[in-house]
């Protein structure tokens, strides 16, 4: 507690009172003394002096400093630390949030929350959220009863019980919740604290007349009721905020996230209606007196089946008249940059009359402003919602559509701010830079210089109603054209540049050329979206690079070869690092487009996804011995068998403490043993029990089913390159980010060699995902498999065996490389167990491995990454 004396070294010290007891926004009433042996004094010159009336002062100790000041003061002077505080003290953090009055409080909350669980358990968590919830309560009692005689009483008379999981009700005696109710203040502090209760993952009811009946409610999920259809689209209101119109295949998926309200971005309880479907289209067509603040065309240019332009045109020219806002967002070709940002592009998928286009390409941006863990449709769709966002801003509204006839449709870009310690900032730089994309680009400083920008704004939360994210909105109107070169040179800066920890011979020299003399020029298809460079470096030979705004085709990278050239688009940055690091060696570019793969049905069936963790119910170890020890003896090996170990890429199987699995079904069921697990889940807010359909049935039963008898189940882990292929315990369930495989020793022989690691880079989606994933149909349905190695076709898996002469090498060859794996795992850390793997890559055993394998494949021993690629891809194409 602060305390307080009549000078800086005084003897005798005082307590100051709060004008509203424990309300951190109150007035200090008075002083009174107090004794106390153990106490800190702040360093000589730093103490505050304070009166009766003034604000309330808290400390904060943190790293042994004292801090000092309102919550308001406190929260400005922890900046530097807040990183450290979330991470550390998210209770603190979270509280001092709340008395500060700061919008930070959405994300600190669940955060919090999530802290207890994980230290203390589920039990622990949902007694402090009932806690905290019940002293903010407290607090707001006695601010709207203050001076009445019975403040204290009914503060310290409520309570808050949680009689439904989930569910908080207020208990107080009625005679109290009648005055309370009285008051207009308390029913504004209560919407506060039940929004607070929300983020904390619970519903806070409203206070009544007579608190102290609380009505009990079924716990959600435990329905006998079968689940029924999904329920038809609401029929769009006359007026709405917003239209999403989806027209074509990938527009309809990235709408998706914005009509399942997966759009943080928008407004709490924004109206947005959503147009994705023929039948969509036509109810809305049907609809009279139909009008939208602002209309958002999403438009797929890969799709040639269109389902609804023969009426969009007309449609959008009378929402115009009506005074709708118009607003055209590219879905964004998968490997090229969209042709609606060419100047005088129309075509006949760009409506004849609208007010901007939307620079959606900043969704792949290495400058991307939102959440870095997402894929690329779900960051269009953030685009999409705070571009929805900033157009309901009259400022932006009337810039946009007071602009002169005749004049070409700009392009609207829009970004978050960024704020103090935004880790998920990709690269340093001002606010201006997170706005930059393949298609708009603006540099220069001041901005304002630049002729291309045609207005600049910047939005405040409080501008927008009901608008929730605490970052300023950026939105600037933009002339459209190509300033690839610019946007590249801004890109490659940092990845040439030295880096922190970086040896200094990372010092590289990068010269742009200003004319295009790249040899590349004629294989590309949008060669506007290029520019070229010459790379120096004291440590190596200069070499040239194209960098490219659409990912290069095999034609493209033997082109660039032949003349001496290196080629990587934009967004490949694992490549363009690796031609940062004179020490590794340059293959292809992670990023290639192999154009179509041929995927054999059979090949597809070698290999199943891990399960969804929707598909099943997640357990901790400690909640699992809890429930079997309460078992009959009877139950218990029957409630074993059920119980699973789960196995992912981050999680290897041997950590004492690992989370366990269980079918929903045996969950939701009538085993035995269900009904007390129930009791115990429902317990966890983590745990949501409603019975629902399987989103990947098959995935499940794969991996909940043995391999046949006489094979062994591998895992590879997701998306990563050198291959890391696991051995699987039988009872062990993967989760989504490994594959299973069953086999028998072909299985590691074959998937970590460098031909299977060569096309498995290939085959990963370019530029589509915040993460590298396989494809089943493209990674193994298109992988050719040459003799010695064959499939053997079982009712419930698909086994990969080795035959012939060759195969007792094969044999000796992969158990001493399994030896050396097993024996770098055994020294490495647990949490270096992927790197333990990857010792395969330097070994004399894993390098004769690779040297036999190519020749089952044709391939010289000395054959290349790319030699090796073309000649996969033309055994593709004789796919049967």
């Amino acid at each position: 507690m602060p305390l307080f004396g009549q000078s800086e070294g005084a003897n005798t010290l005082y307590i100051a009172r709060s004008s509203v007891a424990g309300d951190h926004q109150g007035r200090i009433a008075e002083f009174e003394p107090v004794d106390l042996d153990e106490q800190r004094r702040l360093p000589h010159g730093e103490s505050i002096a304070l009166d009766v009336g003034d604000a309330w002062h808290d400390v904060f100790l943190w790293n042994d400093v004292a801090y000092v000041g309102t919550p308001e003061q406190l929260w400005d002077d922890l900046v530097p630390v807040q990183g450290d505080l979330e991470s550390r003290a998210p209770l603190s953090l979270l509280e001092l949030a709340v008395h500060a009055g700061r919008d930070e409080v959405v994300r600190l909350a669940p955060v919090a929350f999530d802290f207890v669980q994980e230290k203390f358990g589920g039990v622990r968590a949902r007694g402090w959220r009932r806690q905290f919830v019940r002293q903010l309560l407290e607090t707001a009692i006695r601010r709207v009863l203050v001076g009445r005689e019975h403040a204290l009483t009914a503060s310290q008379a409520v309570a808050v019980v949680e009689r439904t999981p989930g569910v908080l009700s207020i208990d107080l005696p009625g005679i109290f919740a009648r005055a309370l109710l009285e008051k207009e203040p308390f029913q504004q502090a209560f919407d506060g604290i039940a929004k607070l209760a929300t983020l904390l993952g619970a519903e806070l009811t409203p206070l009544s007349s007579d608190a102290s009946a609380v009505v009990e409610q079924k716990p959600e999920g435990l329905t006998d009721d079968p689940p029924g259809p999904p329920p038809k689209p609401a029929t769009p209101p006359a007026q709405t905020e917003a239209l999403i119109i989806a027209d074509g295949r990938r527009a309809r998926e990235i709408a998706s996230h914005l009509r399942r309200g997966e759009g943080d971005m928008l407004p709490s309880g924004s109206h947005i209606h959503v147009a994705a479907s023929a039948r969509e289209w036509r109810d809305l067509l049907s609809r009279t007196g139909f009008i939208a603040d602002v209309i958002v065309i999403v438009l797929d240019e890969d799709d040639q089946e269109p389902e609804m332009l023969p009426d969009l045109d007309a449609f959008v020219r009378r929402q115009a008249a009506e005074g709708a806002l118009i607003v055209v967002a590219p879905a964004l070709p998968a490997n090229h940059p969209s042709r609606l940002f060419d100047i005088g592009a129309k075509g006949s998928r760009l409506p004849s009359e609208s007010h901007a286009i939307l620079d959606s390409a900043i969704a792949r941006s290495p400058f991307w402003w939102g959440k870095s863990k997402r894929s690329f449709d779900r960051r269009i769709a953030d685009v999409i919602a705070l571009a929805i966002v900033a157009c309901r801003s009259p400022v932006v509204r009337r810039e946009l559509m007071d602009r002169p006839g005749g004049e070409p449709t700009p392009v609207l870009a829009v970004g978050l701010m960024p704020k103090a310690g935004d880790s998920e900032t990709l690269l340093d730089g001002p606010g201006n830079l997170r706005l930059g994309s393949e298609v708009s680009w603006v540099s220069g400083d001041p901005k304002r210089s630049d002729p291309a920008i045609l207005f600049s704004a910047r939005i405040n939360p409080r501008d927008v109603h009901s608008y929730e994210i605490e970052s300023q909105v950026l939105v600037e109107g933009r002339r459209r054209g190509n300033r690839f070169p610019e946007f590249a040179a801004r890109v490659l800066a940092p990845i040439f540049s030295s880096r922190r920890g970086a040896p200094a011979r990372a010092g590289f020299r990068l010269e742009q050329s200003q004319v295009d003399n790249s040899p590349v020029s004629s294989a590309l298809s949008m060669p506007d979206y290029s520019t070229t460079f010459t790379v120096a470096n004291a440590a190596s030979t200069p070499f040239n690079l194209v960098v490219t705004g659409e990912t290069p085709t095999l034609d493209v990278i033997e082109t660039a070869s032949r003349a001496g050239w290196r080629v990587a688009r934009y967004t490949d940055t694992a490549t363009l690092r690796r031609l940062a690091d004179v020490e590794r060696p340059v293959t292809f570019p992670d990023e290639v487009d192999i154009g179509p793969v041929r995927s054999h049905a059979i090949h597809r069936r070698l290999a199943a996804r891990g399960v969804d963790q929707r598909d099943v119910i997640r357990i901790s170890y400690d909640l699992s011995s809890e429930w079997l020890d309460g078992l009959p003896q009877a139950d218990r090996q029957s409630a074993r068998t059920n119980l699973r170990p789960m196995r992912s890429a981050t999680r290897p199987y041997g950590e004492p403490n690992s989370d366990l699995l269980l079918t929903r079904d045996f969950v939701l069921g009538d085993q035995a043993g269900a009904s007390r697990l129930r009791d115990l889940l429902e317990l966890d807010s983590r745990t949501k029990l409603a019975a629902r359909p399987l989103k990947r049935s098959a995935d499940l039963v794969r991996c909940w089913t043995a391999p046949p008898r006489g094979f062994q189940r591998y895992a590879i882990v997701d998306g990563a390159v050198p291959v890391v292929v696991v051995e699987m315990r039988d009872d062990e369930v993967p989760v989504q980010d490994l594959f299973v495989i069953d086999g028998d020793l072909a299985v590691p022989t074959l998937f970590r060699s460098r031909v299977f690691a060569v096309w498995a880079r290939a085959t990963l989606p370019p530029a589509s995902s915040w993460m590298a994933r396989f494809s089943v149909v493209n990674t193994f349905g298109g992988f050719p498999i040459v003799p010695p190695f064959r499939i053997i076709q079982e009712e419930s898996a698909v086994a990969l065996v080795a035959q012939g002469a060759a195969q007792s090498r094969l044999e000796e060859l992969t158990r001493e490389v399994n030896h050396h794996i097993e024996r770098a795992v055994a020294s490495h850390p647990p949490s270096g167990w992927k790197a333990a793997h990857r010792v395969t890559d330097t070994l004399p055993a894993m390098a004769q491995l690779n040297q036999v394998i190519l020749d089952f494949y044709g391939l010289p021993g000395d054959a290349d990454d790319v030699v090796i690629l073309r000649r996969l891809q033309q055994m593709n194409a004789e796919l049967d």
